[in-house]
């Protein structure tokens, strides 16, 4: 190999230049040709334009020169075009210029010397210099040998339109005359001396030798313009082979027999018409990068074939791989291997779902690659492709098939909802390629398969595709088992939250429940509870088009019927499950999500075969006494150990919850800390879930820009996630091979969840203080929150001070503060070991609520759970007397009476609170009587 700066007139010595008929045509366009003549006619710039790559060939003895071009035809076949248009131009302006004929002369034999070689006798004809593949060629030798300057027929294709079919090498030089047009003859001559004199070398020459390497050359060479594609480098491997070994047969049939085959193989699998081009050039999105159609197939096939492992290597290697595949093989081998390759890219164009494609619920081929190309993952195509061309040559039977793909289906779907890790994937793939595993072997491997991970990973969905996805295939489970006319649709439907992501614009006055139904009313546990609830895969439906961003984010009426012209969800809601939101609900909140929640989770386990999941990972406690038990111990003998560690600077308001999550706040609004603890894992999170997106993505870059210096200080990475599809961030870090079902393992959780979210909260919350200390448009300032908590006081000093009402502290909170009283315990009775909604053998409370820290008032609220038939009988009567009426015939809970309004002194005078309570108390006294009379009546 020599590499060598050179002028453009390296081409003047007498040598043929073949630019392979497998190559790619001429692809360059305006854009190239204006960089490259800008670069060119500029004095001050640097004409650098990169390399060309040439490969002597075997010639005859006494035969011109030889070279295959493997790099480098686009600007070989630029400045050819180019130097030709300069040529014609200087011809046609030479009596402007001042030019005599023995100057066009000079110009003519300094073109025909670089674009031409001579050959014959006396009358030595000149033949173009670079031979064009078939193309290209008949455009090219046009240009070269002046047929576009007849006339000026050049004009005519100045300016075309880009979908114009005219050869790009004739439009080139079109630009390049129009462009001389505008230049003065200063540049012309500059330009000239340039293109024909050895003087500025502006191009790396590298020539190589017959046994040279010249794809690992290649690869090495970082040049300009429109690159080579892995998958044209491939291609040009393969039949550069196939002529190399022609040559060595029968040199006189080369041409013939290597055009037949490649039109046999490549042209009729990947290039016959232009629907095939335009499907194997279709790019998909794997992960964070994007692949064609036709890469994602040549992987496929190296790794069928056993010479791609990728496990140990990258797409960045496949040319490599199949450069060493084929570097030994004969010409019968090779051609078994292009007739191989080809009829397996006819079994993947086939088969592989395009984005376009109708699905059925029973397409077991469409389910599976639909659902790999939503979750954007390409690692198990190989096996699809293995397994489909053993069906379409009848070496597998259909039912084998389609049982194996719904295995692996089912293994994909379940470790995706599960949030489990795809690095075993390549691995995978290749032991069920090399058949040393089974797709059920594979499923029942998965550590990550569990049933707790399941079940929270319904309810934390925090990224659009796979919710979108589950919903989908649940939709067209409904329409197969019902007696419905279209059981085929197509993948374009858009995920919508029906409670949607910035909820506290409009949804701030719906009651806010817990996962025990408990309706919430400290403030800071509603925005957690809430917003947890919204990515659940209840709150989750499809539309036919996207909603107005005003409506999207309005209430729940406007969300469905539309406002102000603006279309709702029922005007697009064209499939089953969104219709069920629409015909079945007046409201929602919680617990229409819970119970939702519930209802997929039910149809997704049904699709899946997912009724039964690995818990042997799980040490169960003993004397569990079901799921919400668990966690209330854990949180009561975990949170005294966090409140510990945070030095009672967080999570002091927090009390045990049957939530696998509570939360600690720290003064800047929309921002908190939460620890979780899960059937596998307990983890600590840093959450940023203010109303506006664009607060939470500022504050998640403020930190990642820090990320080294945070990660330092902790010691350990963290995993961040900014979540672009949706409003909130977060950052985690977890303790994993623990369970909260596992009573051995609870101190260990404790500590960690102590340890790591004071750790948290003093090493990642002072990055965010300057930036966001003052805000306070979401949730209360620290002035705000100590006016509450002081009110709070005082209405627990009422209370216990005050004989007519029975006080309950372990009951209050900073927004409500609740008492009995014995008339009204008279009217609804404790039912013992019958916990209510506030988990009390009383199932109503008098409620001083505290919201706003300006008014209160006093409400009396009502539970019905675990409530006894004569509670409900009674309840009944009393709906008939009162004018805050319930009308759900199963309702949880009921507020049935309220005092007018307490207004609280901005001074927060104890004794002027306290009389307008004692004020409030006589309106109570005087409800209970009158309610007590005309039951009793």
């Amino acid at each position: 190999m020599r590499a060598e700066d050179k002028s453009f007139y390296f081409l003047a010595t007498p040598s043929y230049y073949d630019i392979p008929f497998f190559q790619r045509a001429y692809v360059w366009s305006e854009e190239n040709w204006s960089e490259l003549f800008n670069n060119l006619t500029s004095k001050n710039q640097n004409h650098f334009l990169g390399s060309i790559i040439l490969k002597n060939e075997l010639a005859a003895a006494g035969s011109v020169a030889r070279y295959s071009v493997i790099d480098g035809q686009q600007r070989l076949t630029t400045l050819s075009i180019l130097l030709r248009a300069c040529y014609d131009h200087i011809v046609k302006n030479a009596a402007s210029y001042n030019y005599d004929e023995s100057d066009v002369k000079t110009c003519q034999v300094q073109m025909e010397s670089i674009l031409f070689v001579p050959e014959g006798g006396i009358k030595k004809k000149l033949h173009v210099k670079i031979n064009h593949s078939h193309l290209d060629k008949k455009a090219f030798e046009s240009v070269i040998n002046g047929e576009l300057d007849t006339d000026d027929r050049w004009e005519k294709y100045v300016s075309l339109d880009d979908d114009d079919t005219t050869s790009s090498i004739i439009k080139a030089y079109a630009y390049f005359r129009d462009a001389l047009e505008d230049v003065s003859q200063e540049t012309i001559d500059y330009l000239w001396e340039l293109l024909t004199v050895d003087k500025i070398k502006f191009l790396v020459n590298i020539d190589l030798d017959v046994n040279d390497n010249e794809q690992a050359i290649f690869d090495t060479v970082n040049s300009a313009g429109v690159r080579l594609s892995s998958a044209d480098t491939i291609k040009n491997l393969l039949y550069q082979r196939y002529v190399e070994l022609l040559r060595t047969e029968d040199p006189t049939t080369v041409d013939e027999r290597a055009v037949f085959e490649y039109e046999e193989t490549w042209v009729d699998a990947f290039v016959s018409d232009e629907s095939t081009n335009a499907y194997w050039e279709t790019q998909r999105q794997y992960g964070r990068m994007k692949r064609s159609n036709i890469e994602t197939f040549l992987h496929a096939f190296a790794v069928v074939q056993g010479f791609f492992n990728p496990a140990e290597n990258n797409m960045a290697d496949l040319p490599q791989e199949y450069r060493k595949k084929i570097s030994k093989m004969e010409i019968s081998s090779l051609e078994d291997f292009l007739k191989e390759l080809h009829d397996y890219a006819d079994v993947f164009r086939e088969y592989f779902s395009n984005e376009d494609s109708l699905l059925t619920y029973d397409d077991y081929v469409g389910r599976i690659f639909n659902i790999s190309n939503v979750l954007e993952v390409s690692t198990f195509h190989p096996y699809l492709l293995q397994q489909l061309y053993y069906l379409k040559n009848g070496s597998i039977e259909e039912e084998d098939i389609r049982s194996r793909f719904f295995v692996l289906e089912k293994y994909i779907v379940l470790n995706a909802i599960c949030k489990g890790s795809t690095k075993n994937y390549n691995n995978e793939c290749l032991q069920l390629v090399d058949e040393k595993k089974t797709p059920q072997d594979v499923l029942e491997s998965c550590q990550y398969i569990s049933e707790g991970n399941f079940v929270n990973g319904l309810r934390r969905m925090t990224t659009n595709k796979l919710p979108t996805l589950l919903l989908f295939w649940v939709e067209l489970y409904q329409r197969n088992l019902l007696n419905v006319d279209i059981k085929i649709l197509k993948y374009e439907y858009t995920l919508e939250h029906i409670m949607p992501q910035k909820w506290a614009q409009n949804w701030y006055d719906v009651p806010v429940y817990d996962t025990d139904e408990n309706e919430v009313e400290d403030a800071d546990e509603m925005e957690r509870v809430r917003s947890h609830a919204i990515y659940e895969i209840g709150n989750m439906t499809l539309l036919n088009s996207k909603l107005n961003t005003s409506i999207s984010n309005g209430n729940f009426t406007d969300k469905i019927n539309g406002k102000n012209g603006r279309k709702g969800i029922k005007d697009l809601a064209d499939i089953r499950l969104t219709r069920k939101v629409i015909d079945n609900n007046t409201e929602w909140n919680e617990l229409k999500i819970y119970a939702r929640t519930a209802e997929l989770e039910a149809e997704i386990r049904k699709i899946w075969d997912a009724g039964e999941l690995p818990v042997e990972t799980i040490k169960v406690a003993a004397e569990s006494g079901g799921r919400k038990k668990i966690r209330f111990a854990f949180w009561e003998k975990a949170l005294p150990v966090i409140r510990e560690k945070n030095q009672y600077e967080m999570f002091t308001n927090v009390n045990p919850s049957t939530s696998n999550t509570v939360s600690g706040y720290f003064g800047i609004g929309g921002f908190h800390i939460s620890c979780t603890a899960n059937y596998d894992k307990t983890r600590v999170e840093f959450i940023l879930d203010k109303s506006e997106a664009e607060q939470n993505k500022k504050a998640f870059d403020i930190l990642h820009a820090n990320k080294q210096a945070i990660e330092d200080s902790l010691g350990v990475k963290l995993s961040w996630d900014r979540l672009d599809e949706y409003k909130m961030s977060w950052i985690y870090y977890s303790l994993d091979d623990v369970s909260i079902t596992n009573k051995e393992d609870w101190d260990k959780m404790a500590a960690f969840l102590g340890e790591w979210s004071d750790k948290f909260h003093k090493v990642i919350v002072p990055y965010l203080v300057d930036e966001f200390s003052q805000d306070s448009s979401e949730l209360r300032s620290p002035e705000e929150v100590a006016r509450l908590q002081k009110i709070a006081e005082i209405l627990r000093t009422w209370t216990v001070k005050t004989d007519a009402v029975i006080d309950n502290v372990d009951k209050c909170n900073r927004t409500c503060t609740r008492f009995t009283t014995k008339t009204m315990s008279e009217i609804l009775p404790d039912i013992p070991n019958a916990p209510s909604g506030w988990n009390t053998d009383n199932h109503y409370f008098y409620e001083i609520v505290n919201r706003n820290g300006k008014d209160i008032i006093i409400q009396l609220s009502l539970s019905s759970r675990n409530a006894s038939a004569e509670f409900l009988s009674v309840a009944d009567k009393i709906n008939e007397i009162v004018s805050m009426k319930q009308a759900k015939k199963e309702w949880q809970w009921w507020k049935i009476f309220k005092t007018t309004k307490i207004q609280v002194p901005s001074d927060l005078d104890e004794s002027e609170i306290f009389s307008g309570l004692d004020n409030a108390l006589l309106e109570v006294q005087k409800f209970e009587e009158d309610l007590a009379k005309r039951l009793n009546g």
